[in-house]
């Protein structure tokens, strides 16, 4: 089956990031990649499970083979030492200051080197409290994603002719509870959201990638729940 992944570059320019065409590119594959190995997976368990929806522990490993497919330079849960640790600010979902780690690192052919941490969320668009709203627990993960994007630009190495580029990515499931009627958000309204928390002092681009799920694959869903889409968020500063 062939994927309907569809972007949003309506806060994204690529010439406002370092190195951003091939930004884009490396997005952009490593959203096909994250989506149809998810799709696989999907299809193997039965329609049943796919790791991308739930939390950001369940999918890492679904983004490390993503990110191994277009470079095996890479790690996980990269620990800084002591000395850079202390540049960095702390936060109520920071580990220790002793154990301080970047969920992803990987450095590509074209010289640019990949600073990420992943986050999840969901967004509701059932009939409810919460349709069609970025809820509060999705805004304080951003905050802390964008927190996070100042600490790495604090602790980067900054190796010589390489670009570093510190990435938040948070994956967004939209659902809706098959007991109510569905209303009108979709994943451009999600962007629009969140491009609008963002502080505008702090120069944020934000580039998305969708899977619009087919609805052949959504009627096997079986619990309450339904998922129209999922998106995948990709959050950078712009050049100073």
């Amino acid at each position: 089956m062939k994927l309907d992944i569809q972007s949003n570059e309506k806060y994204f320019k690529s010439d406002s990031i370092p190195s951003g065409r091939s930004a884009k590119k490396f997005f952009k594959q490593l959203s096909e990649n994250v989506f149809e190995q998810s799709y696989a997976y999907y299809k193997k368990s039965g329609y049943l499970y796919m790791p991308i929806l739930y939390n950001e522990e369940m999918m890492s490993s679904t983004f490390s083979v993503a990110i191994d497919k277009i470079t095996n330079i890479h790690c996980s849960e990269w620990v800084f030492d002591k000395k850079s640790l202390k540049n960095i600010t702390r936060d109520k979902e920071s580990r220790a200051m002793e154990s301080r780690a970047i969920d992803f690192w990987c450095s590509t052919p074209n010289g640019v080197h990949y600073f990420i941490e992943l986050k999840h969320g969901r967004y509701c668009t059932s009939e409810g409290k919460s349709k069609g709203e970025v809820v509060e627990v999705v805004k304080e993960r951003l905050k802390v994603l964008i927190q996070q994007l100042d600490d790495i630009k604090r602790i980067k190495p900054n190796w010589s002719e390489v670009t570093d580029l510190p990435v938040g990515i948070m994956v967004v499931m939209g659902w809706h509870n098959k007991k109510y009627k569905s209303v009108d958000a979709s994943e451009n309204t999600l962007c629009d959201q969140v491009y609008d928390f963002f502080d505008k002092r702090k120069n944020l681009q934000l580039l998305s990638f969708t899977w619009k799920i087919p609805s052949e694959i959504q009627e096997q869903q079986k619990d309450e729940e339904i998922t129209p889409w999922v998106s995948i968020l990709f959050i950078t500063n712009k050049k100073k």
